[in-house]
């Protein structure tokens, strides 16, 4: 019997400011070639094509989302042809978030408590469960 990984979501959470703040999309984890192909030329910044490519390789990733028809207020398919018909910034901002969260550094730990005394020794009684053999004073 193999290790079969658990199954992980990562969940974009488009941030306030943005003209998408609340749009919650729902994505496969990026796996290493995913991240291979769109970080490989991107440290300097994406070419358009680069761009495309980020967001055609994202559309295929989407699970769910909670994007609705903006005539019909119908919920919208998650197929990648759907997704492609998005508006091109919103897109845009889902696909760098979920690029920066498989290349970014991770949210700061809580901080630690302030009482950073000793905790006091504590001594157990203890002892012994089997009594030593006696030793002979020749060889066994």
């Amino acid at each position: 019997m193999g290790f079969r990984p658990p199954k992980r979501v990562q969940t974009v959470t488009i941030p306030e400011g943005s003209d998408w703040y609340g749009l919650v999309v729902e994505l496969k984890p990026m796996d290493f070639g995913v991240w291979l192909k769109l970080t490989n030329d991107g440290a300097g910044g994406l070419s358009m094509r680069d761009v495309i490519n980020s967001v055609e390789t994202m559309s295929h990733q989407v699970i769910s989302w909670n994007l609705e028809d903006i005539d019909t207020g119908e919920p919208v398919p998650t197929d990648s042809a759907s997704v492609m018909q998005q508006d091109s910034i919103m897109l845009t901002a889902i696909a760098t978030e979920w690029l920066s969260m498989a290349t970014g550094v991770s949210d700061p730990l809580p901080q630690t408590s302030g009482d950073t005394a000793p905790l006091p020794e504590v001594f157990l009684p203890t002892e012994d469960l089997f009594p030593l053999p006696e030793s002979s004073d020749g060889p066994a």
